[in-house]
């Protein structure tokens, strides 16, 4: 018996241009000609084109793109395993023919970073182009780079360090305890990101000035306004995003947002330190618990580190110095004043699930619980189509509280159209401990 012949599919023309235009976008945004092309040829083995006709023809849909004044080629970027380097790659219309443009096109800061490779390939495709042949030049650079160790004096941070935090001895000694006084509250601070910087040179507009000492004034307030408020016992949730950038190329250009030097070893030793001279001014301070965020990371990439290991360190080294912390890099459950807290960054999936789920896994049924989460930046919720200021969910047997950043934000935030003013929240017991009371307090 004869074997039936599958019969191919006839394209038509427009359903050829449809194809070509996707992954003409494809390449634009998430890699190059050549790869959308061998897309094209994976996704659809019927495909009337050959692979070279598809880039000449992409090549044009980028040429015409252009000259309707859109973005024309795509730039990607590739992290080394160890997060030491970084390979810029471009493949587009643009013209660069030499590693000076190369540093120019993409803004590269060479007093951060050496160039350790370069090079760049250019060929010529021809396609009609309003009823004339046009000829147009595709350019496909790859820069590599690595990260400038020596540019920082760490003997001079060191001193500067002690500056900002005002480092004398009766600074550091632990804050007095005050036998005498009632009520129990918590503390919740999230997204110190110790490391960033921003100014209006970083081309913000509307977000506030951020650096190490900012943090630090930040930080002290958070601890003179606790101490106002008396209690025998405050307990503290850090809950995650304590420095900015350990390899300072947790994105392509996160370097940018950053003071100088602070990565690396050095972001820990800083972070340490100021964080253990924020506890150390807060009065009759009881417990700290820890999680880690999506910034602590030590790699570039967070397919590496995805326990957020920095703040693991810092954890293990406050304990060293004699200050108790509970730390978890997901997230930690704790009841004080019988209500039991269930604390986590923000950032992976856990946090996004129903929050009667996340309480029946981790709360307490017979207690009311709060899940504390920050990572947002922004006291509002992105899961309710109409918002509540800095609750995400309200029942009467738990609440999920969005925490105020420290961080007021970056170029990144802006562009994202979000900026946000620092605070913390604040936390106690209600009378009948069946609630609580909730302050969110800007600073």
């Amino acid at each position: 018996m004869a074997r039936r012949k599958t019969k191919k599919k006839e394209w038509k023309d427009h359903e050829v241009l449809d194809v070509l235009e996707r992954y003409a976008t494809l390449a634009t945004r998430n890699g190059s000609i050549t790869e959308a092309c061998a897309g094209i040829m994976e996704d659809h083995p019927d495909f009337p084109l050959a692979r070279r006709t598809c880039e000449q023809r992409i090549s044009y849909i980028l040429f015409a793109r252009n000259a309707r004044n859109e973005k024309p080629g795509a730039i990607t970027e590739e992290v080394d395993e160890q997060g030491s380097s970084v390979s810029l790659n471009y493949d587009g219309l643009e013209r660069i023919t030499n590693l000076e443009e190369a540093i120019k096109f993409f803004g590269i800061d060479e007093n951060a970073f050496e160039i350790s490779g370069f090079k760049a390939n250019a060929w010529e495709c021809s396609a009609m182009f309003e009823g004339e042949w046009k000829t147009t030049t595709n350019y496909q650079v790859t820069v590599q780079l690595k990260p400038r160790r020596d540019a920082f004096d760490m003997a001079q941070a060191r001193e500067d360090l002690k500056v900002w935090l005002n480092c004398n001895k009766k600074r550091r000694q632990k804050a007095a305890t005050f036998a005498a006084r009632e009520g129990i509250g918590v503390v919740a601070v999230s997204d110190i990101h110790i490391g960033a910087k921003n100014n209006a040179s970083k081309g913000t507009v509307r977000t506030k000035n951020y650096d190490l000492k900012t943090a630090i004034e930040y930080m002290q307030q958070t601890a003179d306004w606790v101490n106002a408020k008396q209690k025998k016992e405050v307990h503290l949730f850090l809950l995650g995003d304590l420095v900015e950038s350990i390899s300072g190329l947790n994105h392509l250009n996160s370097w940018q947002g950053m003071e100088e030097g602070i990565w690396y070893g050095n972001a820990i030793i800083v972070a340490f330190e100021v964080i253990h001279d924020f506890l150390a001014q807060i009065e009759n301070l009881k417990s700290v618990s820890m999680v880690s965020g999506n910034h602590d990371r030590l790699t570039a990439s967070k397919d590496m580190d995805s326990h957020g290991d920095a703040c693991a360190l810092i954890a293990y080294m406050l304990n060293q110095a004699g200050i108790e912390v509970a730390y978890h890099p997901l997230v930690l459950a704790k009841v004080i004043d019988n209500i039991s807290y269930v604390a986590t960054h923000g950032h992976h999936n856990l946090a996004k699930q129903n929050l009667a789920k996340i309480i029946l896994n981790y709360g307490k049924q017979d207690l009311y619980n709060v899940f504390l989460s920050g990572h947002l930046h922004t006291r509002k919720s992105k899961k309710d189509s109409t918002p509540v200021e800095s609750i995400l969910l309200d029942d009467v047997q738990y609440r999920g509280i969005v925490v105020p950043s420290l961080f007021t934000g970056n170029w990144y935030s802006e562009t994202q159209g979000f900026t946000s003013s620092a605070g913390f929240a604040f936390l106690e017991s209600a009378a009948n401990g069946k609630n609580v009371t909730h302050t969110d307090v800007g600073l």
